[in-house]
């Protein structure tokens, strides 16, 4: 018993240990985000998830936009999306990441 533990130990350190294929790899095909129906995309943590959905929340949408709000003028504040009213308003992104974490660049 012990030694087929130890065959089996040797043989997923192989497969483990396998350097694969290292050709380009392509990005898989694009999905639009209207089709995917049982799945929310929120934009701040305090955002609701609707009945059986999954939800998906990225901090770096926050974050991007913390660089991208000093560029508009204040007439974005006057809007009627709750969604926007909470990214406006949104600080759980604060923190998440260090500097040194990440790279951005507005162009």
């Amino acid at each position: 018993m012990i030694k087929n533990i130890g065959v089996l130990a040797v043989l997923l350190m192989l497969i483990a240990c396998d350097e694969g294929d290292h050709r380009v790899r392509s990005f898989p095909k694009t999905v639009n985000l209207n089709e995917v129906k049982r799945t929310a995309f929120l934009p701040t943590l305090e955002s609701r998830v609707e009945g059986d959905k999954n939800g998906i929340y990225a901090a770096s949408l926050l974050m991007a936009w913390d660089e991208l709000e000093g560029m508009v003028d204040d007439s974005i504040y006057d809007v009627e999306s709750i969604d926007l009213k909470r990214m406006i308003n949104a600080t759980s992104h604060i923190n998440v990441l260090e500097e040194k974490d990440y790279h951005s660049e507005l162009l």
